[in-house]
């Protein structure tokens, strides 16, 4: 705006000149016009790349408060990006020991934070009561997020390739079910499984909690949030995937759900019922028919955006649809049928 100021002053003329006032006023007006895109571009450009590229939020929890026995990992995506992360064996000390129970494969999940955070915002309640139930879990560090390589975030197109990266990794773990496979995602992450898993047969279910069908409507709706107008989200939705997406990458989360629904997969849509709570239910709509008589709906009164992840119904919840898709081999009774579900949505 300074600039804009100063730039724009009128031009000083001698007073002797004939319509000194009426040049001054139109090389004013003249420069505003000329600027003001100019400036809008430039401040444009600013958020564009303040969004790809968020401020790192450090690891704050850690396996030990949750009594969990979590190993640092790392894995490479197909595009190079390095990636860290936590992966935890669900056999106890007595199962390692039984050489039965050792040998029988195990269902695995890869759990996906949002936006802006870390490996371990899905590390409790969700992650601990998935290994207790008899899951690996892989808890990941998206690109550019935690402890993974320095990368352009593209809010979901770019990190569905960190997902099917995380896949392969947890698919080559001694003892793990390569055809028993679930992934479960928050916000970014969310968004990112359902893209990944129209692209890996061996997944077998999608939690996506408060997840989004496209990254122009979340950026309309949280500037909608913060009463900015919505074109803002749109121009910086398009910019996104002009500048930062790789033009082979797949961004259609309608599209995938679909493809999900092919198959003999499901699909568990989870978010909040609070006056806050992200995502109107007419804009998730298309996900959940999208997929087809698999899928299912959870929405949890009073609760608002982002804190869905952290209530212990949520969790139950998830345990029991994976457990519906991915059944363990030691027949469980744990699992549920898919004709039960009808009643979350």
């Amino acid at each position: 705006m300074l600039f804009w100021h100063v730039l724009a002053r009128p031009m000083t003329c001698k007073s002797d000149k004939k319509h000194a006032r009426l040049r001054r006023w139109a090389w004013a007006g003249a420069s505003r016009i000329g600027l003001t895109p100019m400036l809008a571009g430039i401040a444009w450009l600013i958020l564009l790349i303040a969004l790809a590229h968020p401020a790192r939020q450090a690891v704050i929890a850690s396996p030990e408060q949750f009594r969990m026995n979590c190993r640092d990992v790392t894995f490479v995506t197909s595009d190079g990006v390095k990636l860290g992360g936590w992966y935890t064996n669900s056999l106890s000390v007595g199962d390692m020991l039984e050489k039965s129970r050792w040998k029988k494969l195990r269902p695995g999940a890869v759990l996906c934070h949002g936006y802006g955070a870390a490996r371990d915002q899905l590390l409790y309640p969700i992650g601990k009561q998935l290994v207790e139930a008899g899951y690996d879990v892989l808890l990941i560090d998206f690109r550019g997020h935690g402890t993974s390589d320095e990368a352009s975030v593209t809010l979901g197109p770019a990190e569905a390739a960190d997902v099917k990266a995380a896949v392969r990794f947890l698919q080559a773990q001694p003892g793990v079910d390569d055809q028993r496979i679930a992934l479960v995602g928050f916000g970014m992450g969310g968004y990112s499984a359902i893209l990944a898993a129209a692209q890996s047969p061996d997944v077998r279910c999608v939690v996506a909690v408060d997840a989004y069908p496209s990254v122009i409507t979340m950026l309309q709706r949280n500037c909608q949030r913060l009463r900015i107008p919505a074109v803002i989200g749109t121009a910086l939705g398009w910019g996104m995937r002009f500048c930062f997406v790789d033009a082979t990458a797949n961004d259609d989360a309608v599209e995938a759900v679909r493809v999900l629904g092919l198959g003999d997969r499901g699909l568990l849509l989870v978010t909040g019922g609070g006056a806050d709570a992200g995502m109107p239910a007419t804009d998730m709509e298309p996900l959940f028919t999208g997929a087809g008589e698999k899928a299912a709906k959870m929405t949890l009164p009073g609760v608002n955006r982002g804190e869905a992840i952290f209530k212990s119904t949520t969790a139950e919840m998830i345990v029991r649809y994976l457990d519906a898709f991915c059944q363990r081999s030691d027949g469980s009774s744990q699992a549920i049928t898919v004709s039960q579900q009808p009643s979350l949505r």
